[in-house]
């Protein structure tokens, strides 16, 4: 069983996209213990070749993934004009996948606090924003793995694009010249987090 994310691509203010490995700076494998994501030519029956060739990002590039495994990678994006606001957060990847249905799978967090807090994208309302112009995404309710997190799950045999999009549900800018770094921290840097679950 395998899973493997290809071509990601982040559009928040300005358009930012990789092919693996050229223009992959902003993307962060965690390199702790046992994470198995791993950028390089697919090997394996499934993942025998890449959407942009040559590379992806996958779970391992040869073996099977693990049982008991919790692996992840970020992407993130911060917005260096002091000015400006972050409005909206829209992610798309080309993917597919092979897992043990409702039991393995992947998932998408966010984060607006630098890492400090992740919440999955479909709960992204209990940080003040809502979803709109989802596209071939997991479903809130239907869509589980163990745990009751909402992720991509069983097997998607062919390259398929995933999107979705955040807004805020009221967006404040905060005010010029102001003192309040943890609004400017909330609105000026947006993380998003991949992440592989096993049973």
């Amino acid at each position: 069983l395998s899973s493997n994310y290809c071509n990601a691509q982040w559009t928040i203010i300005a358009g930012d996209s990789t092919t693996f490995p050229v223009n992959s700076s902003f993307t962060h494998i965690d390199t702790s213990a046992g994470n198995i994501w791993q950028i390089g030519l697919p090997q394996k029956t499934f993942f025998d070749s890449s959407y942009s060739t040559p590379f992806s990002i996958m779970t391992d590039s040869v073996n099977p993934y693990s049982i008991n495994n919790n692996s992840s990678f970020t992407v993130e994006y911060t917005d260096t004009n002091s000015y400006m606001f972050i409005p909206d957060a829209y992610i798309g990847f080309w993917h597919k996948y092979e897992t043990d249905s409702l039991k393995d799978g992947g998932y998408v967090e966010i984060s607006l606090d630098s890492g400090a807090t992740w919440t999955n994208v479909q709960n992204a309302w209990s940080l003040g924003m809502t979803t709109s112009f989802e596209t071939n995404f997991y479903n809130q309710s239907s869509d589980t793995i163990q745990g009751n997190i909402p992720a991509f799950t069983g097997t998607q045999d062919n390259w398929e694009y995933s999107a979705i999009k955040l807004q805020w549900l009221f967006p404040l800018i905060p005010p010029f010249n102001s003192n309040n770094i943890e609004r400017e921290e909330f609105t000026h840097k947006v993380m998003f987090r991949f992440n592989f679950k096993s049973d």
